[in-house]
């Protein structure tokens, strides 16, 4: 009898232990989707944060050189902060452009001729403002990457 009152206190003592590890795995999955799902929204949040800056601009006509030149120092930015300079810029998908006139801002003879011009854009966008402060453009559109879902190129019209 002594046998098999010790038997049944093994056996409870292993279901036990069985359900508290069952408990302890399916609370780490929990945890586990959560975190994942919390990763999703901030990437999605990001992701919405970014590309507003450009398609609050869309279907625009009355668009001010100096809206121009802020969304262009915006893009310099972001493509300074992934660390695309000058010589690597167009091999990212993550590379953000602004062209007007069908021009590309980054890398056009009308705007920035080389590396050194790119890294102080300062002078070229004063010029930019002084040769436009009185014309309003419009917002082609733009275009979003497939990959990364951020806007990778917003296009200007003079008007």
């Amino acid at each position: 009898m002594e046998n098999a009152s010790k038997a049944l206190i093994i056996a409870g003592e292993t279901l036990i232990a069985i359900l508290i590890l069952t408990l302890m795995v399916s609370m780490f999955l929990a945890f586990g989707n959560f975190s994942k799902n919390m990763e999703q929204r901030l990437q999605i949040s990001q992701i919405q944060s970014f590309n507003g800056h450009f398609q609050i601009l869309e279907n625009r006509d009355n668009i001010t050189a100096q809206e121009i030149v802020s969304v262009i120092n915006f893009a310099k930015k972001a493509n300074d902060d992934r660390q695309l300079d000058y010589n690597t810029r167009t091999s990212s998908e993550y590379y953000t452009t602004v062209t007007i006139d069908d021009k590309d801002v980054f890398n056009n003879s009308d705007y920035v001729k080389s590396a050194s011009q790119y890294n102080d854009l300062g002078k070229i966008l004063d010029k930019f403002l002084k040769e436009n402060n009185a014309y309003l453009f419009s917002c082609e559109g733009t275009t979003v990457n497939e990959n990364t879902g951020l806007v990778n190129n917003i296009s200007f019209k003079k008007v």
